[in-house]
């Protein structure tokens, strides 16, 4: 006993100190809607999800810019000595080189409206001096617009708006992504903190057990002393205590372990937290089964989840690509029409102002042959389609599973909660009568130890039920697709 008696007091000490950690000033004590609003604030994977719909709305803005105007401006200086063979230089007066300085400036509005026109509306002149007109200003200018208009690939809003469209889908995709990624993180919370309540209320059952081995030792010991007892019931109520120290080490280890979930979900330093115990508040203690009806529970779900909706808009945008790749496919065939004016004058304004019409209508075809990139991503395509619709019937199955097993596990924690009721309620009238046969000499220490150890099983299974139970209407939620709204969280989009 001797050798037994540090150890003994090391556990209790170790025990003392972990169910002290409720009453420390720094401790954190929080609700389960406490823990969920500082992930929503803190959490690192709803941090990291939270950027994709942010990106794809940058995506979103980048394919509208594809019809945005642009101002083009291109001004030009050039000089140039061109030398003159025998023949010119007769014809030039005996000039061996001529010389020209010519300044000029191209300017124009472009850009594409979705139709698919894309028009240049500009201004090009240039002002040319040179040796035959002894350097004087002449200047040269058209203005006009100018305009190509597809008539195969890339006709049509439907075809240029494609882009656009397709990224929008994918903006409302990650959105989708993200509420799911906080049901996820809403779920866990609640399965974390309804595993530190177990934990913390568990080990306060194992203490309890081990006060109670505990006082039958010192009874014992009494009982020896006295002679009304055989040394073997002290040796067996001894081996009853280490037990229940290893009990209560192994419960506290739990409770730490707990805590470590909470915090990593809670917060992005965890060693910020690491000293400070988490202790939850308004702990569970009652439980009743909701009404439950699973046509309704499972027509929830098909209108709630996230991953549901998801699988939708990938089909609608997958169709969106393919109607594109079908047009690109297409021979390309442009109208190009030019109307404008061109002008000549010794100044800019003169030459602006001439009323000279230039016009001008063609077509360009430019036919592929036999265009394997074009037809590849048209099979591509298809491909994806195909496969996002398959991915929709394994999500629809997904959820029915998923539903169907979230209501059993809902109802049968709540049946576990009574049957482990009712055996705690037995263990404990069977171990009143074990204590009273005992002290009356009719039993052993190794049998009332036995009873002690069923009842702290029986009171931990009652607990882990009850824990059950509301990780059950957790995961019910999720299932359903309600958990944002159950927790009165809005995502603002």
């Amino acid at each position: 006993m001797k050798n037994r008696l540090p150890f003994l007091l090391l556990a209790i000490l170790l025990a003392n100190t972990r169910a002290g950690a409720e009453n420390r000033t720094d401790a954190l004590y929080l609700t389960v809607r406490d823990c969920i609003a500082m992930a929503l604030d803190n959490n690192l994977e709803i941090s990291i999800q939270r950027i994709a719909p942010q990106m794809d709305a940058a995506a979103l803005r980048q394919a509208k810019g594809d019809f945005d105007p642009a101002l083009v401006l291109a001004p030009n200086y050039e000089e140039n000595t061109t030398p003159l063979d025998a023949q010119s230089v007769v014809a030039a007066g005996g000039r061996l080189s001529t010389k020209s300085r010519t300044s000029s400036l191209s300017t124009s509005l472009q850009g594409k409206i979705p139709s698919g026109t894309s028009y240049d509306f500009g201004l090009r002149t240039s002002d040319g001096q040179n040796t035959f007109n002894s350097f004087q200003d002449q200047y040269s200018t058209f203005w006009g617009l100018s305009v190509t208009q597809p008539l195969l690939k890339g006709f049509g809003t439907a075809n240029q708006l494609a882009t656009i469209r397709i990224a929008r889908k994918q903006k409302e995709i990650s959105d989708e992504a993200f509420a799911l990624k906080v049901m996820d993180i809403v779920t866990r919370i609640k399965t974390s903190y309804y595993n530190l309540v177990f934990a913390i209320e568990n080990r306060h059952v194992q203490l309890q057990a081990l006060d109670l081995a505990s006082k039958l030792l010192d009874d014992n010991r009494k009982r020896v002393r006295i002679g009304v007892m055989a040394p073997l019931e002290l040796t067996q109520a001894e081996s009853g205590v280490a037990a229940r120290e290893e009990d209560v080490i192994l419960a506290g280890q739990e409770v730490n372990l707990r805590m470590n979930e909470i915090r990593a979900l809670i917060s992005q330093n965890v060693s910020e937290l690491r000293d400070r115990p988490v202790m939850p508040t308004g702990m569970p203690q009652d439980a009743s089964l909701p009404l439950m009806n699973h046509d309704e529970a499972i027509t929830t779900a098909m209108a709630s989840r996230p991953e549901y909706r998801q699988a939708q808009l990938t089909i609608e945008q997958r169709h969106l690509q393919v109607k594109y790749d079908e047009n690109q496919r297409y021979p390309q065939m442009d109208l190009k029409s030019t109307y404008g004016y061109n002008g000549i004058g010794k100044d800019f304004s003169s030459s602006i102002n001439a009323d000279t019409e230039r016009w001008s209508v063609g077509v360009a075809v430019r036919i592929p042959l036999p265009d394997q990139a074009g037809q590849g991503r048209l099979e591509k395509s298809l491909l994806d389609k195909e496969r996002a619709l398959l991915q929709l019937k394994q999500v629809e199955q997904n959820i029915l599973v998923e539903v169907e097993n979230a209501l059993n596990n809902v109802e049968a924690s709540y049946k576990r909660i009574l049957a482990t009721r009712a055996s705690t309620h037995t263990s404990e009238q069977a171990l009143d009568a074990e204590n009273t046969r005992l002290k009356a000499g009719a039993t052993t220490s190794f049998v009332v130890l036995e009873l002690q150890k069923k009842l702290a099983d029986a009171r931990s299974r009652e607990l882990r039920a009850l824990a059950d139970y509301h990780i059950a209407l957790a995961q019910l939620h999720k299932a359903q697709g309600t958990s944002l709204g159950e927790n009165d969280i809005e995502l603002v989009k």
